[in-house]
C-alpha cells in the first residue's frame, strides 16, 4: 500500500544505497527488490524483463558515472525514481563504469508523457557537478529533500 504522503507525489524517490554488486544485472535486481518491497511494482520479474527491453534499444549510460534506467510498464502501481548507490563501480555498458543508478518506473498508463518530463528533470539536476557531488554522499533523507525539490507535482501537470 502507498502511505499517504507519498500518495500526495506524483513521483516518490526511493533511495537504495550501499548496493553490493558486481554486475548491472545485480544492481537492477536489488533496486527493482526494492519497488517490490514498497509494492510499487507489481512483478519484479516482468518489469525487469521491461527495464532490459528499453536497455536493448538504446543503452542508458549518461556520462559522470550515472546509468538511467527507465520503463514505462504495465507493472508499475506507482511512479518512482529508485536512487541506486554502489559500493564500487561497475561496468554499465560499452566498458562505461556507473556508481549512481537512477531507475525511473512508470505506469504504463501515465498521463502526459510523465516519464519523459521525469527524464528532463533529472537530467536538468545531473548536470550540475554540485548536485552530483551531494548525492554522492548525502544521506537518504538529504538525497529524497534534494531531488523532492526538482521532481514533479501531482497539483502542478495535467
Amino acid at each position: 500500500m502507498i502511505d499517504e504522503a507519498k500518495a500526495t507525489k506524483l513521483v516518490s524517490i526511493l533511495p537504495v544505497f550501499d548496493i553490493d554488486a558486481n554486475t548491472k544485472d545485480e544492481a537492477l535486481t536489488q533496486m527493482i527488490a526494492a519497488l517490490a518491497e514498497k509494492s510499487y511494482i507489481t512483478d519484479p520479474k516482468k518489469f525487469k524483463e521491461d527495464i532490459y527491453r528499453r536497455e536493448d534499444e538504446m543503452a542508458t549510460y549518461i556520462g559522470h558515472g550515472i546509468g538511467l534506467p527507465h520503463s514505462q510498464s504495465q507493472y508499475v502501481t506507482h511512479s518512482t525514481v529508485v536512487v541506486g548507490r554502489l559500493r564500487q563501480p561497475i561496468v554499465w555498458s560499452d566498458d562505461n563504469q556507473v556508481q549512481l543508478i537512477f531507475m525511473i518506473a512508470v505506469p504504463r498508463e501515465a498521463r502526459g508523457n510523465l516519464h519523459l518530463k521525469i527524464l528532463a528533470n533529472l537530467s536538468r539536476m545531473l548536470i550540475h557537478d554540485d548536485f552530483r557531488e551531494k548525492l554522492a554522499t548525502a544521506s537518504a533523507d538529504e538525497v529524497v529533500e534534494m531531488m523532492d525539490q526538482h521532481m514533479l507535482r501531482g497539483e502542478n501537470n495535467g
